[in-house]
C-alpha cells in the first residue's frame, strides 16, 4: 500500500488528487466509502471503489478536508476523529 501526503491533497471538481513521491492518485468523491485513523494514528485511511489509500498525517487543516469531503459526498463513514 501506498502512503500519500496530505499536505499535498487537492480538489479538481468532486476529484481529489492524492500526491505520492512517485505518482498520483486521482479519487472521485462520490466512490470513497469512509475515511478513519490509520495504526499508531500516524496516517489516515481512504477507503475508495478502486481499493485503499493510506495518507501521512501532516496536513494543518485536516478537518477542513474531512468537512469538505464530507459536504461533497455525505454517504462517507468518517471513523475515529
Amino acid at each position: 500500500m501506498k502512503t500519500y501526503r496530505l499536505s499535498r491533497a487537492f480538489f479538481m471538481v468532486h476529484e481529489i488528487n492524492f500526491r505520492g513521491r512517485r505518482d498520483t492518485e486521482k479519487v472521485h468523491v462520490a466512490t470513497i466509502k469512509s475515511i478513519g485513523r490509520g495504526l499508531g494514528g500516524k496516517t489516515f485511511r481512504v477507503r475508495h471503489g478502486d481499493g485503499r489509500l493510506r495518507m501521512a498525517n501532516g496536513l494543518k487543516d485536516f478537518y477542513d478536508f474531512l468537512a469538505t469531503v464530507k459536504g461533497m459526498n455525505p454517504a462517507i463513514d468518517i471513523r475515529g476523529f
